[in-house]
C-alpha cells in the first residue's frame, strides 16, 4: 500500500528536525509594510495575526541571544512595489531592526541571490535557520529552498508567515489562506520543518 500522509523525508527515513534556539539564526524575510493592508498593495491574508507572531519570534530571539538577520526586499524608485525609500518598503512597525542586527537587501524572492546573506549566516557559526515573514509562496519558499540546497537546516514558523489571493492562470483565484497552507505543506515535505509558533521550537 502506498504511504499516503507521509512526507518524502519520512518515507525515505531522512533526518529532519526542528531547530534549537541555542544554535539557530532567525531570518525575518520581507517583514515590510507592503504586506500591511493599511499601506501596501499586496496585503497578507492574515496580516494582523502573522505580524504579531513575527513579533513574538523576534522578541524570543532577542531574549535568547539568537542572531537576527532582517532580509528586506527593495526595488527601484519607480517600482509599483517595494520602491526604495518608499513607505511600503519600510519594516512593519515594532519589527524594526536594532543597531546590532544585520540587514540584507534583496531584489528577488530568493534572499541568497546576489546578496551576502550566506556570509552573514556563516559568520555566526550556526547552520540552523528559523524563517518567518512574507510572502509564503514567494520569498519564504525561494529562500527556504536555497537555504536547504546550501546545507542549512530550516524551520519555518507557519503562523508567522502570510500570503495573498492570486490567480492561477486558469481563471481561478487561489486564496491566500490556501496558498499559504499548500506552500508550507510543500516545503515541509522535504525542504524544511514547519511548526505553528515560535514556542513550538
Amino acid at each position: 500500500m502506498a504511504p499516503y500522509g507521509k512526507t518524502i523525508s519520512e518515507i525515505q527515513k531522512l533526518p529532519k528536525e526542528k531547530a534549537n534556539l541555542n544554535d539557530s539564526v532567525l531570518l525575518l524575510v520581507s517583514a515590510q509594510q507592503e504586506f500591511n493592508p493599511e499601506f501596501g498593495k499586496i496585503p497578507a491574508h492574515n496580516f494582523k495575526t502573522s505580524s504579531e507572531s513575527i513579533r513574538y519570534c523576534l522578541e524570543t530571539a532577542r531574549l535568547n541571544k539568537v542572531p537576527v538577520i532582517h532580509v528586506m526586499t527593495v526595488r527601484d524608485p519607480n517600482s509599483e512595489l517595494f520602491s526604495v525609500g518608499g513607505v511600503t518598503t519600510k519594516p512593519i512597525k515594532y519589527l524594526e531592526p536594532k543597531a546590532d542586527e544585520k540587514v540584507i537587501m534583496k531584489t528577488t524572492p530568493n534572499g541568497f541571490l546576489n546578496t551576502n546573506l550566506k556570509e552573514e549566516i556563516d559568520a555566526t557559526g550556526r547552520k540552523n535557520l528559523i524563517i518567518c515573514g512574507y510572502s509564503t509562496h514567494l520569498s519564504i519558499d525561494a529562500t527556504t529552498r536555497a537555504a536547504c540546497e546550501q546545507g542549512y537546516n530550516v524551520t519555518i514558523v507557519a503562523n508567522a508567515c502570510g500570503d495573498r489571493d492570486i490567480p492561477d492562470g486558469m481563471k481561478n483565484i487561489v486564496t491566500g489562506k490556501n496558498l499559504h497552507k499548500a506552500t508550507l505543506a510543500t516545503l515541509n515535505d522535504q525542504y524544511a520543518t514547519v511548526v505553528g509558533e515560535m514556542y513550538d521550537i
